[in-house]
């Protein structure tokens, strides 16, 4: 009898187990039908977010981390967002709601699209955005600070990661994973070799191990808390809640226990 130990799956093997377990574990919220407008703005989170999941699993698959990396910044961001708004949901929904009509008509306003707009939603949009600055003058009468609940929209993805002890990941995210979501030379040169005669070659798609398991990390962990919150706020879904439990201590034995090459040490979920 054989008593060789079985082999540790590859990192990205690993992650891409975890995200889609989380992906199957998930699905039954999808069904969910509500008219409360948290659960409304829970359940449009949910899936948006298990679709940036399988994406990451697409690009870890392929090798890609850096395609891997910025989506798992907008599972970070989607998480980030529900979260803040869930733990004070009664002046939050409405910030969120102000902060959604202020994108949407600041970008209309760019393009100039304002007249194209159909004119219910427009006058909707604006009544909205009216109501909040207004509110936010009000608060800021005779006041060196604005508390966050007098707010008129919902404050930076900064201050959010701060109230809901994310702080360390935000500063990973923007300060690290930038470079992988906008143009630069960090981007160009990853793909191009230049030789002193100024000729270009294309560079090995080589995996970069590293990178692949920091995005697939920090996918599944945001992914995983983001469900656990849908779940609680959608309510009713034991199994779910089951599944999901089943997943945290083999995740944490794998990864928050065990160092991954790259990855820089992750606390227990």
């Amino acid at each position: 009898m054989s008593t060789e130990q079985p082999r540790e799956p590859e990192p990205v093997a690993l992650f891409c187990g975890f995200l889609r377990a989380i992906l199957d574990a998930s699905k039954p919220l999808t069904h969910a039908r509500t008219s409360d407008p948290a659960e409304a703005v829970v359940l449009g989170t949910l899936m948006r977010a298990r679709e940036l999941a399988a994406g990451v699993v697409s690009e870890l698959e392929a090798g890609r981390g850096r395609n891997a990396m910025p989506l798992a910044r907008h599972l970070f961001e989607e998480y980030l967002v529900v979260s803040y708004v869930l733990d004070d949901p009664e002046p939050r929904l409405d910030q969120y709601r102000a902060s959604e009509a202020q994108s949407r008509l600041d970008m209309a306003r760019q393009g100039d699209l304002l007249d194209h707009m159909p004119p219910e939603q427009r006058a909707m949009l604006e009544g909205i955005e009216a109501a909040a600055r207004a509110k936010q003058q009000a608060a800021t009468q005779g006041r060196a600070a604005v508390s966050p609940s007098d707010r008129g929209t919902l404050p930076t993805l900064r201050s959010m990661a701060s109230a809901v002890d994310a702080l360390t990941d935000y500063r990973f995210f923007y300060a690290g994973v930038s470079r992988y979501s906008h143009p630069n030379l960090s981007n160009v040169s990853a793909y191009l070799l230049i030789d002193d005669a100024g000729r270009s070659f294309s560079r090995s798609d080589a995996p970069d191990p590293p990178l692949l398991a920091q995005a697939g990390a920090f996918a599944v962990e945001y992914f995983l808390r983001l469900v656990r919150r849908a779940s609680a706020t959608l309510g009713n879904h034991p199994e779910v809640d089951s599944a999901l439990e089943e997943l945290v201590p083999e995740y944490n034995a794998r990864v928050a226990v065990r160092p991954i090459p790259g990855l820089p040490p992750r606390k227990p979920l």
